[in-house]
């Protein structure tokens, strides 16, 4: 993702952050098949490995499936035991899966040569009122009343580095004014790790790798208002306004509700060791959200929905045919 879009003048946000539990890498790469090949061309190995692993990993993700499965069968919704009724083979099985996949670099070194710390930006709720004077986006100060924004996230780290989920929240209280275009992000610091891969003392990979049990942050999720040049990435078109033929440019409003999503992976530029690095982040917003929109007449308008985190985004407004 070219994120550079991501900056412009800090607004004030009330909110907070609290960061979870630590994944280790078997973990994280079960959780992401996209993040776990990803990390793993990070750190230098070479392609027909990071396939193997990869479909290791599938494999593994089958058969825990498949067990899994086979111990819910045994727990009928609803029944208490005073005793668990899953055979202990069943568990056993599940563990030697899971150390199958756990011990595949086993034989191989990871030796740190360097590290350094960097920030990044996760966006998490774009707001952006329509370019025509007079529009504007707010959140239903009746349907969101002493309700906050609410997420969570899994910051994936590169190579073998694991994963961190983090929970944020912020006030639904601000307004995008004509043209503007609004950010809620949250800040994160990583330790960057410059590594070498080695195998038997001889290098077969090197690259960059991130480790999530170095994530911190002393922020909570801040606002940006984005300047006026700044193109967030825009994905489809959810809904058309044909206000073209009111003359009298009055002022239309409407309510949009932006339900909850599931989890979406966003990949993130890090400018690690004179080198651009990806990192995979998962976000979720957690609550249902209610927009007000006010269009002024005159005008067809359309919604497109973020491409990188949540929120909506306005087409370019065409002006009618006899202004032109």
């Amino acid at each position: 993702m070219d994120d550079d879009w991501l900056s412009g003048i800090i607004e004030p946000l009330n909110g907070k952050v609290a960061i979870g539990p630590q994944k280790d890498w078997v973990d994280a790469a079960l959780q992401s098949r996209a993040a776990f090949g990803s990390g793993l061309r990070s750190i230098g190995l070479p392609e027909d490995e990071v396939k193997r692993a990869v479909s290791l990993r599938d494999d593994t993700e089958a058969q825990l499936r498949a067990i899994e499965l086979d111990i819910e069968s045994y727990r009928p919704p609803g029944v208490m035991f005073a005793v668990d009724p899953v055979p202990p083979e069943l568990y056993a099985r599940q563990r030697s899966v899971w150390r199958r996949l756990a011990d595949y670099f086993s034989d191989r070194e990871v030796r740190v040569l360097d590290t350094d710390v960097t920030e990044v930006r996760v966006p998490l709720f774009v707001l952006a009122g329509a370019d025509v004077a007079g529009c504007t986006a707010t959140f239903d100060q009746q349907e969101m009343h002493s309700r906050p924004l609410t997420w969570s996230m899994t910051v994936f780290g590169n190579g073998l580095g694991g994963s961190c989920e983090l929970k944020a929240s912020a006030e639904a209280s601000f307004t995008a004014a004509a043209g503007q275009t609004k950010v809620v992000f949250q800040p994160l610091k990583l330790m960057l790790q410059r590594i070498a891969v080695l195998l038997d003392g001889r290098q077969v990979g090197g690259g960059v790798q991130v480790d999530s049990g170095s994530i911190r942050t002393d922020s909570s999720p801040g606002l940006l208002l984005l300047s006026a040049e700044a193109r967030p990435p825009a994905g489809p078109s959810v809904q058309r306004f044909p206000l073209a033929g009111d003359t009298t440019g009055a002022l239309a409003t409407y309510k949009w509700i932006y339900a909850r999503t599931a989890k979406r992976n966003l990949s993130l530029g890090v400018d690690a060791f004179h080198t651009k690095l990806s990192l995979t982040v998962g976000t979720e917003l957690t609550t249902q959200v209610t927009l007000q929109y006010e269009l002024r007449g005159g005008h067809d308008y359309v919604l497109l929905r973020a491409d990188e985190g949540d929120g909506l985004l306005w087409a370019p407004v065409e002006l009618p045919a006899d202004s032109a």
